[in-house]
């Protein structure tokens, strides 16, 4: 009897030890099994802020305004009314962007604003020295005539351009990686909204003649008067340009680790393309006015007004549809929580801006340079 409890006690023993085994077996491999799950979901913030900064170059257009006076060019001069007025060709700016994309969902928020700036002066200035003019007594030639102003030609500007790109967006992770399973690709459907603004303030002067002047006698009388008629002209131009505009907009961005482990840090390339549809208006806003003088010579120099030319304002407002085209290339270096990347961006606007001076033309307007930026994880 004794032995049939003994027996029956170890078999029990042995069935307890079993089931124990395969149950710490069992439970360890869940463990194992979900842990790196674990880790990887705390290792992967929801929330990215990044903010950073561009040097980009600004290509548009912009049609001249010419005063009457500068056609035909002065023989003397080398540079043209124009040459002042060229759009400025760089602007410094700063970005900023936030992305969430909440545990467990491929789905991924964002919105993100770009903006840039740029002042400039340009001045041209040209001017031969004073010749002698020639002097008359009785309609007589008697000598020369010192001319205190020489021939010049001066023209200055000074403009002021700046933009606004703002963007919000909706997209999934498509999981499109092509190097590893960690990579992300992103296609996102948004909206788009960008405006610009130039403004332009040019003077011009011109004394195209140092002939001197002409000493008329009327009986005991001298008079004295310049050789030409006119020889002193004045200009100003003043033009502001703006658009601002909305649309749809449909985007993709990548991230390919090529070195690296996303638990440490990590090498990645980063590669991004987008295109919009912008509806909004174009508007300008345009004044110029010139005159001409003559001057007396002596100690007492009387100007006398020979025209003065100031045509009716100009103000233009169109609706206008302009197509966006760009993209990015960088490389980063990623951490778990953190970012940075040095990179190339391009974006070019289509008919963007009425760059005419005496009718309505569209001009296109392009943005591209180098960028750096630091973003910041959250959990």
């Amino acid at each position: 009897m004794s032995e049939l409890f003994v027996g029956n006690w170890k078999r029990d023993t042995l069935h307890w030890k079993l089931l124990c085994s395969a149950s710490a077996v069992a439970l360890s491999t869940q463990i194992v099994s979900t842990s790196p799950a674990v880790a990887e979901v705390a290792q992967r913030p929801s929330v990215w802020i990044e903010f950073g900064g561009q040097f980009e170059q600004l290509t548009t257009a912009q049609e001249p305004y010419s005063p009457n006076f500068f056609t035909p060019q002065p023989s003397f001069t080398t540079f043209t009314a124009g040459a002042t007025q060229k759009p400025l060709g760089f602007s410094f700016g700063a970005n900023g962007s936030i992305v969430i994309q909440p545990e467990g969902s491929d789905w991924v928020f964002a919105a993100s604003i770009r903006y840039g700036r740029s002042n400039g002066n340009k001045r041209f200035h040209e001017s031969t020295p004073g010749g002698p003019g020639r002097k008359y007594v009785n309609s007589q030639y008697v000598g020369t005539l010192g001319r205190r102003q020489p021939k010049f030609v001066d023209a200055t500007a000074k403009s002021n351009q700046n933009y606004d790109v703002v963007d919000f967006q909706v997209g999934r992770d498509v999981g499109l990686g092509l190097f590893r399973n960690d990579s992300h690709s992103v296609l996102s459907f948004g909206v788009r909204f960008a405006q610009f603004h130039s403004s332009l303030r040019g003077t011009f002067g011109m004394d195209p003649n140092n002939g001197g002047y002409q000493y008329l006698q009327f009986g005991s009388l001298s008079v004295k008067r310049p050789d030409l008629i006119a020889h002193e002209f004045l200009a100003t131009f003043d033009g502001t340009r703006s658009f601002h505009g909305l649309g749809p907009e449909l985007s993709w961005n990548s991230s390919m680790p090529i070195a690296g482990h996303p638990d440490d840090s990590e090498f990645t390339v980063d590669l991004g393309a987008n295109v919009a549809v912008l509806f909004g208006r174009q508007r300008a806003s345009l004044h110029h006015q010139s005159t001409a003088y003559t001057r007396s010579a002596g100690a007492n120099e009387i100007a006398h007004l020979v025209y003065r030319n100031t045509p009716p304002d100009t103000l233009r407002s169109r609706s206008a549809t302009v197509p966006n085209l760009g993209g990015f290339a960088a490389m980063s270096l990623r951490f778990p929580n953190a970012k940075v990347s040095l990179g190339y961006r391009a974006d070019w606007f289509f008919g963007a801006i009425d760059g005419g001076v005496g009718g309505a033309k569209s001009e296109n307007i392009g943005l591209y340079g180098p960028f750096a930026t630091i973003s910041i994880g959250f959990p």
